[in-house]
């Protein structure tokens, strides 16, 4: 009989556990992270809005070598996908040539993303609301180059 009592005692912290879990932010759903901010706005609803407004201008020349190709929303993410008008063998004989690292390019890359992002007022707005963006880029031949997270503009 004790053990019984044993096991229903168990059931009850496992149940809890579980009711625990499935409210808890670190386990939330998509609606949670859609309105998870200060002014509970729904910031799922904005990354499709920005999506179908950006989606009209593209593609767009960003730089001499860089077009943003296309955009896609998923929950409170923007996808962005960037071709580079190179290959990895140009950007490394570049590097090479002015004494640079594939690091430094990378890290210069993703400080790059992040203040063109950033300072576009929607986007830094979207993004302090827990919005996030992730910016895939790709050389010409269709080789993945580097994906940047711009999840904070701070």
């Amino acid at each position: 009989m004790l053990k019984n009592i044993k096991i229903f005692k168990i059931s009850i912290v496992g149940l809890f556990f579980v009711l625990f879990a499935t409210t808890n932010n670190s386990f939330s759903s998509t609606d949670d992270v859609c309105v998870d901010n200060i002014i509970n706005y729904n910031i799922c609803d904005k990354a499709k809005e920005i999506q179908k407004e950006f989606a009209t201008q593209l593609p767009q020349q960003i730089s001499e070598n860089l077009i943003l190709r296309t955009i896609a929303s998923s929950d409170n993410m923007l996808i962005m996908n960037a071709l580079l008008l190179y290959n990895r063998s140009y950007l490394e004989v570049a590097l090479r040539q002015h004494n640079r690292t594939m690091e430094s390019i990378n890290a210069q890359m993703n400080q790059s993303t992040h203040n063109m992002m950033c300072s576009m007022i929607p986007i830094n707005d979207f993004v302090y609301l827990g919005g996030g963006i992730v910016v895939n880029y790709n050389f010409e031949d269709g080789e993945h180059y580097l994906t940047i997270n711009v999840d904070n503009c701070e």
